[in-house]
């Protein structure tokens, strides 16, 4: 019974041996499997503690590229506000007037103005290095800008319609030197030189040759006739001042211009212009006229003529200005025609009291008398046509009839006293 339970044992213990060198196996794979495990885990603490590194200094230079990409930025919208590009500058140094110049030299002058800015702030440097970058290119830039006016502002035909690019880039050319108001003063007076000599010289020509082949017929062909030829004087100067009006207010004034007290300098610019180029006509149009007087005209031609000089003056008046001399010379020219007028009413009235007339046995008006009436209603009529304000009118009439009624009736009343009884 002991031996088979010992054999049983020893069968039991046999069985289990290769149990237990599988289970040594095992445990030896374990402990390698432990081992591997740990190793790993040190590798892996190991890779985290380098991650976290990694991860750090990644998050710095992303701070860091943040930082270079606004610091780009921000050179670059300053280099684009207050430095000019290679094409810009390149513009500024071609030896053509354009409209690009004039927008380059537009966002100079603007470079130099927003620069001061940078000459209150921590950026002062930056600041004088941009206000004596921009200031030399101004001065070089408004030099030339003044000399292209001077070059062009005479060579504008005020009635050829080819001429509207030129004129537009002309104007645009002034308008810009409205930051530099001594060489715009200049400008105005280089164009005012110009303008007048062309005048004179189409003034001249309007009177002695006429208009092209001939038509209209020259101005001096009717110097004969007073009226027609100072009517056809003032006709053409008149037509003058409207185009150049319109081409000196194109170049000087800024309908767009949205400060009153800019735009009101500039309108009064434009019309100092224009007072220069038509003060040349004063002289040349008061020799004329008064050699228009010689010999002298009949009376109520006088009186027409007086008429006409002071509507003509009062038109140009409000063209001009009050203070201009153009209409000033009229005026002064229909002073000369009234005082002719008045003269020559008296020198009549005088020969006709030298003549000592007698009243008619019908007591009929004596034929000086219908005579004067006749002219008082030619004047009548020419004071009712007349565009002249109703007060200058009415002293007009009333100056007229003391000069030729009180006398007549003075005369009449003489004639009357002297060979008339009381009955008659």
């Amino acid at each position: 019974m002991e031996t088979r339970t010992l054999k049983s044992c020893e069968e039991v213990l046999t069985s289990f041996a290769g149990v237990q060198a599988i289970l040594s196996s095992v445990q030896e794979d374990v402990k390698h499997m432990r081992e591997n495990v740990n190793h790993i885990s040190n590798r892996l603490s190991t890779a985290r503690l380098g991650a976290s590194e990694v991860v750090a200094q990644t998050g710095d230079l992303r701070k860091k590229l943040s930082n270079a990409e606004k610091r780009a930025q921000v050179a670059t919208l300053f280099f684009k506000r207050f430095l000019l590009s290679r094409s810009e500058e390149a513009i500024l140094e071609s030896a053509e007037i354009s409209e690009e110049f004039l927008g380059t030299l537009n966002k100079l002058e603007r470079i130099h103005i927003e620069s001061k800015s940078l000459l209150r702030s921590r950026n002062q440097r930056a600041g004088l290095e941009v206000v004596e970058m921009a200031a030399a290119k101004r001065e070089d830039a408004y030099e030339r800008v003044y000399r292209f006016v001077q070059r062009r502002c005479g060579a504008l035909d005020v009635e050829s319609a080819e001429d509207e690019a030129e004129s537009k880039l002309l104007r645009e050319t002034i308008h810009t030197l409205k930051a530099r108001p001594i060489l715009l003063g200049y400008c105005a007076d280089e164009v005012g030189a110009a303008r007048r000599a062309i005048l004179v010289e189409r003034f001249v020509a309007a009177l002695t040759r006429g208009g092209p082949g001939g038509v209209p017929r020259p101005i001096e062909m009717h110097a004969h006739d007073a009226m027609r030829y100072t009517n056809d004087m003032l006709a053409w100067i008149h037509q003058a001042l409207a185009s150049e009006r319109e081409l000196i207010f194109k170049l000087f004034s800024n309908i767009n211009e949205s400060e009153t007290p800019v735009r009101e300098d500039r309108e009064e610019t434009a019309l100092k212009v224009l007072n220069t180029i038509f003060d040349a006509l004063c002289r040349p149009f008061r020799v004329r006229f008064e050699q228009g007087l010689d010999p002298q005209p009949p009376v109520v031609t006088l009186y027409k003529l007086a008429s006409l000089l002071e509507f003509y003056a009062h038109t140009m008046m409000k063209l001009l200005g009050d203070d201009s001399g153009l209409p000033n010379t009229l005026l002064e020219c229909n002073s000369l025609a009234m005082y002719a007028f008045f003269s020559a009413w008296r020198s009549r009235l005088e020969s006709f009291q030298a003549a000592k007339p007698v009243p008619s046995e019908d007591l009929s008006p004596p034929i000086a008398v219908r005579q004067s009436m006749s002219r008082v209603k030619e004047i009548a009529l020419t004071l009712d046509e007349s565009l002249s304000p109703a007060e200058a009118r009415e002293e007009q009439i009333v100056a007229v009839l003391e000069v030729i009624l009180n006398p007549l009736i003075t005369l009449c009343a003489r004639m009357a006293a002297k060979h008339l009884d009381s009955v008659d």
